[in-house]
Formats: structure tokens, sequence, C-alpha cells
């Protein structure tokens, strides 16, 4: 007899919802029949590693059980490292936006690991606790943020740090990158400027050498030889 199992069946069965019976023999077998099944369907959805350490256990709820206690473990381990990058995490010279996104990820991942219970109330004092929850949640995460920032973003920082209602990691994100592009263009014009300097620094030098202007001693042709192509050269060409 082909038994064919839902994902949703299977998943019943291995959080052991569907029980052996214990006076029937035609449900014993197709217990023991769906068991094999689902055991199979377990073993097929692991590494050759996992699959190898339950490879004896002989009922599939057995399976799940360990399987849900050796990851649970990993997964608080996975969440300890995760938090401690929150704050671990520096800009490292990289840019605000690639910054942010690096942080986000790990927000991301860490709130994908969270579990809550679901709300169904309207009631005002739920929906105050939630909100004053979810405003910790954001100033911790603006907090976060601040932390790694360079040191160039300091007078910034602090600037943040004093205002009365703390705006969104998002809205401390855009007001950054604005800064971030006027310090771009402010060194623009400095470069531009020192590049004008030099430039009219070379314009008004005078050899003492040759008397002409533009250069100095050392880079005169006169006193270092003329190229090979100029007239005045010692080695014309043939």
């Amino acid at each position: 007899m082909e038994i064919n199992l839902s994902t949703k069946r299977k998943l019943a069965f291995v959080q052991g919802s569907i029980t052996k019976s214990v006076d029937d023999p035609q449900k014993v077998d197709r217990w023991e029949t769906c068991n094999n099944l689902v055991i199979a369907w377990l073993m097929n959805n692991v590494s050759d590693s996992i699959a190898r350490s339950i490879l004896y256990i002989k009922t599939a709820v057995e399976i799940w059980t360990q399987l849900e206690k050796r990851f649970a473990i990993a997964n608080g381990s996975r969440k300890y490292l995760l938090n401690r990058e929150t704050y671990s995490l520096k800009q490292d010279g990289q840019s605000i936006s690639d910054y942010y996104t690096r942080m986000k990820s790990v927000w991301e991942e860490l709130e994908s690991m969270n579990e809550r219970p679901c709300i169904t109330t309207t009631a005002e004092d739920a929906v105050q606790f939630l909100a004053c929850l979810n405003k910790q949640l954001a100033e911790h995460r603006l907090f976060q943020f601040l932390n790694g920032l360079d040191d160039i973003y300091q007078a910034q920082r602090s600037q943040i740090l004093l205002m009365s209602h703390l705006p969104s990691v998002e809205v401390i994100c855009g007001m950054l990158q604005q800064e971030e592009q006027q310090r771009q263009v402010l060194e623009g014009l400095k470069f531009s400027s020192e590049s004008s300097a030099l430039l009219s620094k070379n314009t008004y030098m005078r050899c003492s050498e040759c008397g002409n202007k533009g250069h100095t001693y050392d880079k005169c042709w006169h006193v270092i030889g003329f190229p090979s192509w100029h007239p005045r050269s010692k080695k014309q060409p043939q």
C-alpha cells in the first residue's frame, strides 16, 4: 500500500501529534509505515554527517526532538555572535551607505531568529507597550550604528546624542550621507585650490641659470642637458 504524506502531515507526525496505536494491529502497521516514510524524508533533508548521527534512532519524533535540541544550541551561539558583532562592527573608511547596509543585514538576521507572541488585542495599554518596545529597539540600533562610525563623524555623533528626541537610524544615515557628500565636494575644491596654487608658484619661479620662468636651476636644460629632440641637443640623430 502506497502512502503519500503532505508536508503538514509530516510535521504533525514528527511533532508527536499523531501517536502509535496500542490495540489495533492495522493502525500500528500504518503508523510504522508513515514513521519510516518521515524518517526517510528527514534523512534526505539533512547533511551526511547529521544523517549518520541519527541513523539508529527508531522514531521520527525522537529524531526531530534531538535535532531541535542540537540546533537550538547552535542558534543561541549564532545569536551571541550576531549581538557581539553589532557593537564590534566598524565603518573602517567605508561609505555611510555600505556601513549601514552591513549593519542592517546583521539586524535583519537577528530579527529573523527572534520569536514574538502574536498580539491580537488592540487595547490601549498593549498598543503603548508595543510602541515603547519599538522605540527602545530603534534607539538601541541607533547607538550601535553611531558606535561604529569613523572618528571624522565624532562631532556629528555628539550633536545627535544631545537631541531631545532621537531620530531613527535611517534618518541619521541620510543626514550623514549628506555630510559625506559635502566633505567630498570640499575635498575636491581643496585639491583644485592646491593645484592652482602650485601652478601659480611654478609660473612665477625663475631659473638662476637661464633666467627663464617656470622652472628652477636643478630642472634647467642648460644644466642637465637638452633632450634629444631639441635643436641644441649635443646628441643629434644621424
